[in-house]
């Protein structure tokens, strides 16, 4: 498994800060360089509003990821588990987003992008956890350029140990950030 935070939506245009878009053909090279697992759960996600991230979804779909993560063309397929199987074990993904830039995504679109929320997180961890031999969740969270986790990030880190989580990938500080092992609240361990 290979797995990249496509931070910038895909729409087939190209546009530079503050407001993101790049070519289709970036999921291209990223096949072709070997991804399989795409996050799309950014704060980016609705620089070109709703439209955008429905070209991006289908730009990224018309590719051979293996999972595509945090943002949705249906409830349907928002509902789905997202889990890929290799080598015989059963790898479970979710994904979390902190925001979208003070955009807002439409009432009945709302189930486009997973959004940070504990009761989502609870709800979504106790549904795949069975059904997966290891739980990787994405956080999109913290602050940019800060070297040290939030006091958010701890907490969420903790809340998704103690729901039996085997990896958080940390995404949106655009730096790195100290890695370490947690203990869930049955003993388990989470990096």
């Amino acid at each position: 498994l290979a797995f990249i935070n496509q931070e910038v939506m895909l729409t087939g245009e190209v546009s530079a800060y503050p407001n993101l878009a790049a070519p289709a053909e970036v999921a291209d090279a990223l096949v072709k360089t070997g991804f399989n697992v795409v996050n799309l759960a950014t704060n980016h996600s609705l620089d070109k509003g709703v439209k955008g991230l429905e070209a991006c979804l289908e730009n990224v779909h018309a590719r051979e990821f293996d999972a595509i993560l945090g943002a949705f063309r249906t409830q349907e397929e928002a509902d789905a588990q997202c889990i890929v199987e290799k080598q015989g074990i059963r790898f479970g993904f979710l994904s979390y987003n902190y925001g979208l830039n003070g955009y807002s995504l439409p009432a009945d679109k709302s189930y486009m992008i997973s959004l940070t929320s504990d009761e989502k997180i609870l709800a979504d961890t106790e549904a795949i956890r069975p059904n997966c031999d290891y739980l990787l969740v994405s956080m999109h969270w913290g602050n940019e350029y800060q070297h040290t986790p939030s006091a958010e990030q701890e907490r969420l880190a903790q809340l998704l140990a103690d729901q039996g989580v085997d990896l958080i990938i940390g995404t949106h500080p655009h730096v790195l950030q100290p890695m370490k092992w947690l203990e869930g609240k049955n003993g388990n361990q989470t990096l």
